[in-house]
């Protein structure tokens, strides 16, 4: 694995983008929040594709996560937001794909902000 770190970019991104969605599977919003770094640098040079939507995804659920858990919650809710604005453009072009995942960045939205019936609603589509 290391000697492809660095030199194949699509493994890199893959690779990363893994570990992202681990480490929040596992609750572990610190490295998950450190492998999106790494995933969104290995992916900068990459033409747009379904993984990267999908690292977006969990981007915004891990900064929704955190803000909830940290005193300083607009940092992560900003963070959030782009995200959701990303997944919306991309839901746009592939409803298929991605309108599932805008519908459950933007429950978790409205919980944070205490919106329960609006949340509810976007978790029932």
């Amino acid at each position: 694995v290391q000697e492809l770190l660095g030199k194949d970019k699509v493994f890199e991104f893959h690779y990363y983008n893994c570990s992202m969605i681990l480490a929040y599977y596992f609750n572990d919003n610190d490295l998950a929040l450190k492998m999106t770094g790494y995933a969104k640098e290995a992916s900068a040079t990459l033409p747009p594709f379904y993984e990267r939507i999908l690292c977006l995804f969990y981007e915004g659920l891990v900064t929704l996560q955190r803000a909830r858990q940290d005193k300083n919650s607009r940092k992560w809710i900003k963070q959030a937001k782009n995200c959701i604005l990303q997944v919306k453009t991309a839901s746009e072009h592939g409803p298929i794909n991605f309108k599932n995942k805008l519908h459950l960045l933007l429950a978790e939205l409205a919980y944070f902000d205490g919106c329960r019936q609006e949340a509810i609603e976007h978790y029932d589509k």
